[in-house]
């Protein structure tokens, strides 16, 4: 009997002495949040994914599990229930209280007296995502620290050409800047390693994914093999298309040897600079270098005989060790990256890698672990958020919506007043604002308040569609249309055909608290004005937006002009 049917008997075996509660608290101890399925309906869930989700298990067993992810994953969930795929897999999930979760999820299947199950394992990975996902999307982010950087950072082009690299890159792979500018990224990459690094940029120029880590093999300039740990994100321009690769490049290859080769060294446990640990089966330390006890204030003759959870407690040793471990046991990638208060150091930024140590007939002894500092990277990205922020202000399309923003905005009612003023022809200005919409985010949660913005941007534009027709977003749940060579009764009409089609979406809106409206619905303000020496720009947006209020506070899903 091979391993996956000795585990499949076992999950059998379990599921029938202790049913589906008993089954996932039995395997708690094993693995981190569980949910168990039939026939896509939860019937088990452990306390780890409650805590995760914020639902009670009354709540979800008896559900479907597919509702737990938001519409735009549905589709594809359905795809890998179908296939009985148990390929790990990323997903959003959609928790009671929180506006976004996303997790990595691990599937089996075994069968009960002939019926199917399915068990999935999920690992919270919310906050490395949106960190990867920031660090992505700012094409200066690297001005401050690029040249210095304490990674190999590269710039590089659709095409898989070196536009740019830092010092640290040039060291890692052996070559000057001038050198690598004939080269691709191809030239570099070991034969083994190249269809897998070259299928994972193919799926992030077709969108399929924003970045992606890699371990890999890189040859360099001398020949000698290396190891280097690759993360890449794809930048987009400001009209979202593809414009190049950042990549960042750590040099690992005293990590991989080690992990590939260390039985119990005192040597190379005591050299390295990283953080190093090996504790056995049980959790106890064999042994730690002199970097890991003092990072914790301690000699190493501390650890040696000590339980983890001794030294930290039991909620470290639960929450953190126990999770890790299950994953190095299983081959899977075990590391997770946090900040820590060093001795002498202060708060410091570590990755944290947990690696199994096996003898020749492949029975397992334990880990071993090592910890690196990484916190220059870390404030790196705090900077490039930072920088990213910035740019973001100075674009002229709305991020989330793809009309307007409110910066381009005012240009164009600047360029229109004056072509009115010449003219003397009239411009009219239309405010809206989204009825109750705070109430949707609190009982939707802001993924579905986006969303719904999303909706109402495009019926917004569907409708103003003549070429000199200015739709925006003017701030949080108000947009705005700039209507050029139009009087207040042309404005008026065009703004209760948007209050309609808006209506007749029938987005769902139960939280309004009116029993009138079910649906979202939208107030609008109207003005129109012919510009001159008499009036003003400020005129014309103050008018409308009193117009608007005055809807607001007559009922809401009106539109109000004088």
């Amino acid at each position: 009997m091979d391993e996956r049917n000795k585990l499949e008997a076992f999950l059998e075996t379990l599921f029938l002495e202790h049913g589906p509660d008993g089954f996932v608290d039995n395997l708690s101890s094993l693995f981190g949040p569980l949910l168990l399925t039939k026939d896509g309906i939860i019937i088990g869930v452990n306390d780890s994914f409650l805590e995760m989700m914020g639902y009670t298990r009354e709540i979800l067993c008896g559900m479907q599990a597919i509702d737990l992810v938001p519409d735009r994953h549905k589709y594809r969930l359905s795809e890998i229930f179908a296939k009985s795929s148990t390929d790990p897999y990323v997903i959003d999930l959609i928790p009671r209280d929180s506006s976004a979760l996303r997790a990595r999820v691990s599937p089996k299947f075994f069968y009960v007296e002939g019926e199917d199950y399915r068990l999935a394992e999920f690992i919270n990975i919310t906050e490395t995502y949106f960190a990867e996902k920031e660090l992505s999307e700012s094409e200066e982010k690297f001005k401050a620290i690029f040249s210095h950087g304490a990674v190999g950072i590269a710039r590089i082009s659709l095409d898989g050409k070196w536009l740019e690299v830092n010092y640290k890159f040039c060291d890692i792979l052996g070559y000057t800047q001038t050198e690598l500018e004939s080269l691709t990224f191809k030239d570099v990459t070991h034969p083994a390693d190249l269809a897998k690094d070259t299928a994972l940029i193919m799926e992030t120029l077709d969108n399929k994914r924003d970045s992606y880590t890699l371990d890999k093999r890189y040859i360099r300039k001398d020949g000698e093999i290396i190891w280097g740990r690759l993360s890449i994100s794809l930048i987009r321009d400001t009209h979202g298309e593809p414009s190049y690769i950042i990549a960042f490049v750590e040099d690992i290859s005293e990590r991989v040897n080690l992990n590939n080769r260390l039985q119990l060294s005192d040597q190379i446990v005591t050299s390295s600079t990283d953080l190093l640990a090996i504790i056995d089966e049980h959790g106890v330390y064999l042994a730690t270098n002199l970097s890991y006890a003092k990072a914790f204030g301690q000699e190493p003759d501390y650890f040696p005989g000590k339980f983890v959870k001794e030294v930290f407690g039991e909620k470290v040793e639960k929450t953190i060790m126990r999770p890790m471990v299950a994953k190095a046991k299983k081959g899977l990638p075990a590391n997770y990256s946090d900040w820590f208060n060093i001795v002498d150091k202060g708060s410091r930024f570590l990755n944290v890698s947990y690696s199994p140590l096996q003898s020749s007939d492949s029975s397992y002894h334990g880990v071993a672990i090592s910890a690196r500092d990484i916190t220059d990277l870390k404030l790196a990205e705090i900077e490039m958020q930072a920088l990213n922020e910035k740019l973001e202000s100075y674009s002229f399309v709305d991020g989330l919506t793809k009309i307007t923003n409110r910066r381009m905005l005012d240009d164009c009612v600047a360029n229109e007043w004056n072509r009115a003023l010449r003219a003397k022809t009239p411009l009219a200005f239309i405010m809206i604002d989204l009825d109750y919409f705070k109430e949707y985010n609190d009982h939707y949660g802001h993924l579905q308040g986006d969303e719904c913005l999303k909706k109402i941007a495009n019926t917004l534009t569907r409708i103003a569609h003549r070429s000199t027709d200015v739709v925006a977003r003017y701030g949080g749940e108000e947009f705005a249309i700039l209507i050029p060579l139009s009087d207040i009764k042309q404005a008026t009409a065009l703004a209760e055909i948007c209050r309609t089609a808006i209506e007749d979406e029938g987005i769902t809106h139960v939280a309004t608290g009116d029993t009138s409206l079910s649906v979202v619905t939208v107030s609008i303000g109207v003005n129109s004005i012919i510009p001159d020496k008499s009036n003003s720009i400020t005129q014309l947006i103050d008018g409308a937006d009193r117009l608007l209020y005055k809807a607001k506070n007559t009922g809401r899903n009106r539109v109000c002009s004088d």
